[in-house]
């Protein structure tokens, strides 16, 4: 059978590729990074389980990480009722974040401001097309 995604696939794969490498040369692993940057599009107060449903991160990498991260003293858990803690960045969490997440979704912008209107509607309605019919069809399986 012919893999008509073919393109595609070595696009994601590369793109991934890339956003590790500006992890790394930014001094933050994968985890940190995404950390800090659903963090700053979403504000304070998330959850780990929110944490991993928006990045895609297992529950273990997320844990690990946010322990690391509290010892390094960027960021703290809060209760937010009797079994939910939310993630508040610290003063030096907020620094580090400007300094690395914040260069990148600055890249992210440019790219996406160089895009006609029509462009960005196009790009943005076949990927969720794509994910919407893709998750149906995998429930079938």
């Amino acid at each position: 059978m012919e893999v008509k995604f073919k393109k595609l696939n070595e696009l994601f794969g590369k793109t991934d590729i890339a956003y590790h490498e500006a992890s790394k040369k930014l001094g933050l692993s994968d985890s940190y990074f995404n950390i800090l940057y659903v963090l700053y599009e979403m504000g304070d107060g998330l959850s780990q389980k929110e944490i991993c449903d928006i990045t895609g991160l297992t529950k273990s990498t997320v844990n690990t990480a946010i322990k690391k991260m509290e010892v390094d003293g960027l960021l703290k858990l809060q209760a937010i009722d009797g079994k939910k803690f939310g993630l508040y960045l610290s003063p030096s969490g907020k620094i580090l974040q400007k300094d690395t997440v914040v260069k990148i979704i600055q890249i992210e912008n440019e790219i996406y401001d160089s895009w006609t209107k029509e462009e960005r509607e196009l790009m943005e309605r076949l990927n969720e097309d794509f994910l919407v019919q893709f998750k149906k069809k995998v429930e079938k399986l």
